[in-house]
């Protein structure tokens, strides 16, 4: 898996929830901070990173990754992938 398939992942998934996003704009979206999502929406994103990415994120690892660069980050770093777009 390549780094653009997190970012196309994360697209996919705010898109679905009817938040409008420009697919270049993924990176900086603030996950918590824009109030777009709600608890829910980010327990399914965690469920939804496992079953679709194969990566198991508990919940401790958000804290202090707001945006969706520094998750895309932490899941690369978890699956051993580099900088490879």
């Amino acid at each position: 898996m390549k780094i653009n398939n997190i970012y196309d992942f994360f697209y996919q998934f705010l898109t679905n929830r009817g938040i409008d996003l420009d697919r270049n704009g993924v990176a900086d979206f603030e996950l918590i901070h824009s109030g777009l999502l709600d608890s829910f929406d980010l327990m399914s994103l965690l469920m939804e990173i496992e079953l679709t990415l194969g990566c198991k994120l508990n919940p401790e690892q958000f804290i202090g990754k707001n945006k969706v660069s520094e998750l895309v980050e932490l899941l690369a770093k978890e699956q051993g992938i580099g900088d490879n777009p």
